[in-house]
């Protein structure tokens, strides 16, 4: 299946969730030849609240403090940033691999009354941090937001104090799952929008971090979201619900804005590229939580050209939290 989406800005997101999807013989299917080989690297993904790590030799737990969620690795694989769940509010944790240590980078909780009415009032949170491999951080938070969206924030390294991105106040609404490109100059993320026609849907945008301007990418009959920015940064991977509930991956073309589907009823979601970008790994539902599949990708066919493998299959996945992927 495609679709092809013509770029605008804030009017072009009625007309991507209305948009007609016509079918190509062979676009997404997977090619039946046997497996070359398999994917490398470490992997990143939260099981049962702790940081865990796949590679070739197995999965292993990372952190333990039972309350973590939405890892990202560092540039060179070193550390990685994920996100301490407080209750009320949330912080940015960054874990040293070699020392094995973690230490705070941001400072969300109040320093009143815990419990009290100025203490969640003065609560902020931080999710989803993306680290690019040009060492800027991107995140959402809503803090010292007068409206309590989420906001996209940046840090220009991992020493550095956060600030608001640029924003031409084109987004409808929250955002959260942030993917960064290589170089840290564009953002992708999900947008949930807020009231009007477009109340409780989600869809796919990107921003300029120069300019800060928003263009949406991808919507669906029922949203879309978790976009993943490829090494080669002239495609996103997002997930798109369809009328029936069931989710895929389609990989976009930021050039032409034309929309592959890659899987085919796999509740498939969070998407990560591999650096050298051959490889997808994304997670579909199993009985008990969630798997972790991977498989090789021509981003410039836009198909996946090996059947996937399944990598993980543990209870207590986190999908929510995503992925991240390190060589």
């Amino acid at each position: 299946m495609t679709m092809s989406i013509s770029f605008g800005l804030r009017s072009l997101v009625l007309t991507l969730l209305a948009v007609c999807v016509g079918v190509l013989p062979n676009a997404g299917a997977l090619h039946a030849g046997a497996q070359s080989d398999e994917p490398e690297g470490r992997i990143a993904y939260i099981r049962d609240g702790n940081v865990w790590v796949w590679s070739p030799d197995g999965a292993d737990p990372l952190t333990s403090p039972g309350d973590a969620r939405d890892p990202t690795w560092s540039p060179d694989g070193d550390q990685l940033l994920f996100v301490q769940n407080g209750g009320s509010y949330s912080n940015l944790v960054l874990h040293d691999v070699e020392e094995e240590r973690s230490v705070r980078i941001t400072d969300n909780e109040p320093y009143v009354e815990s419990g009290s009415p100025d203490y969640v009032a003065s609560s902020s949170w931080a999710i989803d941090p993306s680290w690019s491999a040009s060492g800027s951080i991107a995140f959402a938070s809503d803090k010292g937001s007068t409206d309590e969206l989420m906001q996209l924030w940046m840090m220009a390294s991992v020493s550095d104090d956060p600030f608001v991105a640029p924003y031409d106040g084109g987004d409808a609404g929250s955002i959260e799952q942030i993917a960064l490109n290589a170089d840290g100059e564009l953002a992708a993320y999900t947008v949930l929008a807020t009231g009007g026609e477009l109340g409780g849907i989600t869809y796919v945008a990107v921003r300029d971090l120069d300019t800060g301007t928003t263009t949406p990418i991808a919507a669906g009959p029922l949203g879309a979201y978790d976009p993943a920015i490829a090494p080669d940064d002239a495609h996103v991977v997002v997930s798109i619900r369809d009328n029936a509930g069931m989710s895929d991956l389609w990989i976009v073309d930021l050039q032409t804005g034309v929309a592959i589907q890659l899987t085919e009823d796999e509740q498939a979601a969070n998407a990560v590229w591999s650096p050298d970008g051959a490889w997808l790994a994304w997670m579909s539902p199993n009985d008990r939580s969630f798997d972790i599949w991977t498989a090789r990708i021509d981003p410039e066919d836009g198909e996946l050209i090996s059947d996937p493998i399944r990598i993980v299959e543990e209870s207590g996945v986190d999908a929510t939290s995503g992925l991240s992927w390190i060589q």
